[in-house]
């Protein structure tokens, strides 16, 4: 998905950030950015975050919307990005995500206007 991206609409950037959940910071992240997860480093991005704000520490702060296990409704209104509000703890401590990958996706300054 990455590639298609990037290859199919130009001005997108993306750049691995999985070393990142060490830390939280994330200093390239900006609102209206996307970061994208591959729970089990497949290669298949399983699931998407807007980047809403940045707090304390260059720390994305993301919102989504959708359904997870037997079609319940979301929790995550707004998280930080290494927080699983589902599972109540830290992505990076989670035995299930030792394969997790994570990507920041960049929308660069498009030529033209929508």
């Amino acid at each position: 998905m990455l590639a298609y991206l990037r290859d199919a609409y130009g001005g997108i950037e993306y750049e691995d950030i999985t070393t990142n959940l060490a830390t939280n910071a994330v200093p390239d992240a900006q609102p209206g950015d996307i970061i994208a997860y591959d729970w089990s480093g497949d290669g298949t991005i399983d699931h998407i975050a807007l980047v809403v704000s940045i707090a304390s520490g260059q720390y994305p702060v993301v919102a989504e919307w959708g359904t997870y296990s037997g079609g319940q409704a979301s929790p995550y209104t707004s998280r930080g990005w290494t927080y699983s509000a589902k599972n109540h703890t830290w992505l990076q401590s989670e035995r299930n995500q030792a394969n997790m990958r994570a990507y920041l996706l960049h929308f660069a300054a498009l030529s033209g206007t929508f």
